[in-house]
């Protein structure tokens, strides 16, 4: 069975739809030419500047209906947070805590989708830790990891979410799921191009619940839910992830054809 929150997940105009940004209009070029204007006038380091081009402004301005000074606050904000949390010195030495969050297959990026979107997979029954800001660092590391693998032009990524085994256990505190919401909506907006949630569990759509009213209503429109008992035998299934996925890249447990599993060695080593 298949459940969405949308009713047109089977057309490939809507899967390839959210892979790039549309063209800005003219209303958004004067908003682009106005942000940019405003962001090259604060104390930026050369990095800071690198990391504020027109793609990243443009997203901003998306997140915040073209608001020209909204956009401003919310990249004053992300930079703060960026210099705080140590984004930077985190992926040029990827400290020992995300290394150890990352020891299971938990959290990681896997492939990429037919059109070129990272892949990030999630599978909450390997959850090994207990809560703590190491759980968000590897979040983060995680999420930059997917950005820097995007290419020509791609700047959207896919998130994967197997629910098999979810339980009271591996289950995140309502302040943790609020502080992920704000990671992801506030410091990295518009980067969801996808979000498949496979087989969740009646416990996970209480938590939905509790959480959806603080989720960007633009975001609820990318999240799909499907309930399969067989991923290699499901109509529904095989169709989306053919239109999807390319098969040779997506984990043979989902119907594809990749048979490496995650190795956290290989995949740290690969930095």
């Amino acid at each position: 069975m298949l459940s969405s929150t949308r009713d047109d997940i089977s057309t490939s105009s809507t899967v390839k739809g959210q892979v790039w940004a549309e063209s800005p209009d003219e209303e958004t070029k004067q908003c682009l030419q106005s942000l940019r204007s405003k962001v090259q006038s604060m104390d930026l380091t050369p990095k800071e500047l690198e990391w504020c081009d027109d793609a990243c402004l443009l997203r901003y301005l998306r997140a915040r209906n073209n608001h020209v000074d909204k956009a401003l606050e919310l990249i004053r904000r992300t930079l703060q947070w960026r210099k705080e949390f140590g984004v930077e010195e985190m992926m040029n030495n990827v400290p020992a805590p995300v290394k150890e969050e990352g020891a299971s297959q938990k959290l990681y990026v896997g492939g990429k989708d037919k059109y070129g979107r990272p892949i990030i997979y999630m599978k909450p029954k390997y959850q090994n830790t207990k809560e703590s800001i190491h759980q968000l660092e590897h979040l983060v590391y995680t999420l930059e990891r997917a950005i820097r693998s995007m290419q020509n032009g791609v700047e959207k990524l896919v998130l994967f979410i197997d629910f098999e085994g979810y339980s009271m256990r591996n289950t995140p505190s309502v302040k943790m799921m609020r502080e992920t919401l704000t990671v992801l909506q506030d410091y990295y907006p518009e980067r969801l191009g996808l979000a498949i949630c496979l087989n969740a569990p009646t416990l996970f759509h209480t938590f939905y619940k509790i959480i959806k009213p603080f989720i960007d209503k633009n975001t609820v429109q990318k999240i799909y839910f499907f309930k399969v008992n067989n991923t290699k035998k499901s109509k529904e299934w095989t169709e989306f992830a053919q239109q999807v996925f390319d098969l040779d890249q997506l984990e043979v447990d989902y119907g594809g054809r990749n048979e490496k599993g995650y190795n956290p060695e290989e995949y740290f080593s690969t930095e």
